[in-house]
């Protein structure tokens, strides 16, 4: 996340998060950070809190972690055309729990599988509980 956020942004990431966890440690992270890049906006404002929400490195927001910690099966959908889930099936792979983790790749979806992606998306889930279902 730091590497992308630096070249978004045209800094490094990981002065702001030590500015923004002092001032939440110290009590005051209801501070404004002025001119941050935030998720998508190039000059934001928002509380030291909401941006270490974001981008801190709390194991606890890690999906892939929490995943791999859980004791139920889960499945993954990812589109083709997400570049949000570059690199995310190697990952899935290389996890400890990956034999109770289905990933599904949906040709041609973006982020959100609008239109007719939908209906594959909602295909693949009935699929996977029906194949549940007959355990």
């Amino acid at each position: 996340m730091s590497d992308g956020y630096a070249k978004r942004a045209g800094q490094s990431l990981e002065p702001l998060v030590a500015r923004a966890r002092e001032l939440s440690e110290s009590g005051r992270g209801d501070e404004m950070l002025d001119d941050v890049v935030f998720l998508h906006c190039a000059e934001a404002q928002v509380t030291a809190e909401t941006f270490l929400s974001y981008y801190a490195s709390e194991p606890g927001f890690d999906t892939l972690k929490l995943i791999d910690r859980s004791r139920v099966p889960v499945i993954i959908f990812a589109g083709t055309e997400d570049p949000l889930t570059n690199g995310l099936q190697p990952a899935v792979a290389a996890m400890e729990g990956a034999e109770a983790v289905e990933y599904v790749t949906i040709d041609g979806a973006d982020h959100f599988f609008r239109d007719l992606y939908a209906y594959d998306l909602v295909e693949a889930v009935e699929a996977w509980l029906a194949e549940r279902q007959h355990r």
